[in-house]
């Protein structure tokens, strides 16, 4: 596997934890309603 594509990979990884960290600190509520 190439270097490049295992450096995107974490990127994507990254990014997708960082979108849902950002959407469970702007909407607590909803997730603790369920």
């Amino acid at each position: 596997m190439p270097s490049w594509h295992a450096s995107i990979s974490l990127y994507l990884v990254v990014d997708g934890l960082m979108h849902i960290l950002a959407l469970w600190a702007l909407c607590p509520s909803r997730f603790k309603q369920g």
